[in-house]
């Protein structure tokens, strides 16, 4: 098992423990969450219930999901979940062929492609600083400044870690 589905799991850990104690903070994020799912709320929670939780929490459908998209099982096409969508107002440019989303990259190599459910988008540099992730990462040229391309490498997993570590 890789280290960001390790965190997801630790993640869940505290939010069972923080449910069990009535933590209000915690009650009003699991309301918030299991509405916007339509998840009735459980009598008893239960660990499984939690991994659900968070992994709605960064914008996957539940555990399965996110499973599959951060233990390297997705392909392109698929739902890649909302984790590197954050709406804080830049102009992104939107594609819902992935070939399409290469080809605007290739015209505008200092970009960035990433995934967005199934679809792509790509964005300037200045995007990824505000999500406090690292532009200037040498894998970026590597994998031509598309996250796709690395997916499933130890980038992919390393610059997932860390924005899942700046999402708190």
């Amino acid at each position: 098992m890789n280290l960001v589905l390790i965190e997801l799991k630790t993640r869940a850990s505290f939010l069972h423990k923080k449910l069990k104690l009535a933590d209000p903070a915690c009650l009003i994020l699991v309301e918030k969450l299991s509405r916007k799912r339509q998840w009735t709320i459980p009598t008893l929670w239960q660990h499984k219930h939690c991994l659900n939780l968070i992994a709605a929490r960064y914008g996957f459908q539940d555990w399965q999901h996110a499973h599959q998209v951060f233990s390297g099982a997705s392909k392109l096409g698929d739902d890649f979940g909302d984790f590197w969508h954050q709406d804080m107002g830049f102009t992104n440019h939107w594609f819902s062929d992935y070939q399409e989303a290469q080809d605007y990259l290739a015209e505008h190599p200092r970009c960035f492609l990433l995934p967005y459910r199934r679809q792509y988008f790509v964005t300037e540099s200045e995007y990824l600083e505000a999500l406090h992730l690292p532009a200037n990462h040498a894998a970026w040229n590597r994998y031509q400044h598309n996250l796709c391309l690395s997916y499933g490498s130890e980038f992919w997993l390393s610059i997932a870690l860390h924005r899942l570590r700046q999402l708190n």
